[in-house]
């Protein structure tokens, strides 16, 4: 773990009592103690505050917050987007006037804020229990930490089922204790999985009505429903005790699908305006749920690790057979998965041609592709493939960072995405 003392943090927006009265403001870490997770941070006064780390916000890795602008063009308002771009900017020059500068326009911009910053306490899990003493930020090829290992994911282009962060419910997310004045405050990589149609993982839900009684919190899942006239709604996801499942599966299947014995099963049904549409069946175990996803709307990748998919591969990833790549890389589709995928890696780079250009998604700690099964070390992830993916995203990164060196870059959001529901069905 990298010596916190001397850095910038911003204090959660969202945190409910705090004797310094300085939520949504930047101080400095004057000493930490993470053991008994007391770190004092200073405002610019002789007076010194503690905090335990998941109080705390710090910036993103500069690769990570690039990838946010890169994708932001297209969801973000014009200032929240000029924003993000000056701080990915001034992360680059790297001096400690210009992360201050970085730490400053965020805390005034709540919506940069969300796209730039982690919790300290996310990433202190994320840098204990790794290869020690190694710096984060350096190359793969160095065999050291890299920036992927703070990033699970970047911004999903791999689905069509996606939501304009603009028309997230807030009142509803607020009155579940989920967001609070306009800052969300569950996990950002839950908040990416509802946009891209998927759910949550377990999170804490307040002031819940149940069969005519008020509970105070329960725990489930998340996902956002989208009705015909646009209407974003919040969607829970109960833990249940039995799992019913949909009549379109046999009890053979719905079987198979609980015991684990196989992962998903593809049916063609007819949906509601009489229309033949193909579907995935999964389980959700955490849930006791069958969860259905829309076939169509998979978006298979067109490349994994510099390796560009056959049709035949493409087609069966978007029915959620495992896809195997020339260097051992397995992976399909699963949409109970806050990714969406599943691999026999820990991580891999996927691209899509969109727009006349690529989109690299760079993908951490996923799951394994079938429970218990070993996917093995984040070094053994990083094969000659998944290197040129990194060093192509590198040069493609290099490239814009020149022209937005520049400051000639004019914002003009492209085609508008449209989102929708991902099909889950009880």
């Amino acid at each position: 773990m990298e010596n916190l003392v001397g850095e910038l943090v911003i204090v959660h927006p969202g945190l409910k009592v705090d004797p310094a009265d300085q939520q949504g403001k930047v101080g400095t870490i004057i000493s930490a103690d993470l053991e008994m997770d007391h770190i004092y941070v200073s405002f610019g006064t002789d007076q010194t505050w503690m905090y335990s780390a998941d109080e705390l916000l710090t910036l993103k890795p500069n690769q990570e917050v690039y990838q946010q602008v890169l994708q932001g063009v297209q969801t973000l308002k014009k200032e929240d987007y000029k924003t993000l771009l000056r701080v990915s900017l001034f992360q680059d020059n790297n001096t400690p006037e210009h992360i201050a500068k970085a730490y400053d326009l965020i805390a005034k911009n709540h919506s940069a804020l969300y796209h730039a910053t982690m919790s300290l306490q996310d990433r202190i899990d994320l840098s204990i229990g790794r290869d020690q003493g190694m710096e984060i930020g350096t190359s793969p090829t160095d065999n050291t930490q890299t920036l992927l290992k703070l990033n699970p994911f970047n911004y999903n282009y791999m689905n069509k089922a996606e939501i304009n962060q603009e028309k997230l419910p807030m009142l509803e997310l607020e009155k579940y204790g989920l967001a609070k004045d306009g800052q969300i405050l569950i996990d950002a990589r839950d908040v990416q999985a509802l946009l891209e149609g998927r759910r949550s993982d377990v999170i804490r839900i307040l002031n819940v009505s149940s069969d005519g009684k008020q509970l105070k919190e329960v725990d489930a899942k998340v996902s956002l429903n989208e009705t015909e006239d646009g209407k974003v709604e919040l969607k829970f996801h109960p833990l249940y005790k039995e799992a019913t499942y949909p009549d379109f599966l046999t009890d053979l299947e719905a079987e198979k699908l609980q015991n684990g014995e196989t992962v998903n099963i593809t049916k063609r049904i007819t949906d509601d305006e009489g229309l033949l549409k193909e579907i995935l069946v999964e389980f959700d175990e955490v849930n006791n749920e069958f969860v259905v996803t829309d076939a169509e709307k998979i978006v298979a990748p067109d490349m994994i690790n510099a390796e560009y998919l056959s049709e035949q591969q493409r087609s069966a990833y978007r029915n959620g057979k495992t896809v195997e790549l020339s260097d051992g890389t397995k992976f399909r589709y699963s949409g109970i998965d806050r990714l969406g995928l599943k691999a026999n890696k820990v991580a891999l780079i996927a691209s899509i041609l969109i727009d006349g250009g690529i989109s690299y998604i760079l993908y951490k700690g996923i799951s394994s592709l079938a429970k218990g099964e070993k996917q093995g070390s984040e070094q053994e992830a990083y094969t000659d493939g998944y290197l040129r993916a990194y060093e192509d995203f590198k040069g493609q990164q290099a490239e814009k960072e020149q022209k937005m060196n520049s400051l000639s870059i004019s914002y003009e959001p492209s085609v508008s995405h449209g989102y929708t529901r991902q099909g889950i069905t009880r």
